[in-house]
């Protein structure tokens, strides 16, 4: 998992990184050792967070799911958010990004 990889490098003082799985907390923390993933991941309930930032997909039968991305929030804004599956491995662009702005 490139997030993984990066993790050590992406490291910033002045940007908070946060990873949002929806799920259970016991089964994001299941997934979390069976990744072997070194940062933190917060489990979240329902699908409110992706909402709240357009990280959302509806399948034919106008099922919602969780679409991989990233946003960017400076003082409680919305700066950025952007769906994604290369995150992980752009971590380091994003957060240098986040820090810019």
């Amino acid at each position: 998992m490139k997030l993984n990889e990066n993790w050590p490098d992406i490291q910033d003082p002045n940007a908070e990184i946060h990873v949002i799985v929806p799920g259970t907390p016991q089964a994001v923390e299941n997934m979390k050792e069976e990744l072997g993933l070194v940062f933190p991941v917060m489990p979240v309930s329902d699908l409110t967070f992706h909402q709240t930032f357009g990280l959302i997909i509806k399948d034919q039968q106008n099922q919602l799911w969780p679409e991989r991305g990233y946003a960017i929030v400076k003082d409680g804004y919305i700066v950025k958010a952007e769906a994604t599956d290369y995150a992980g491995e752009n971590a380091l662009q994003i957060v240098q990004s986040a820090v810019n702005e």
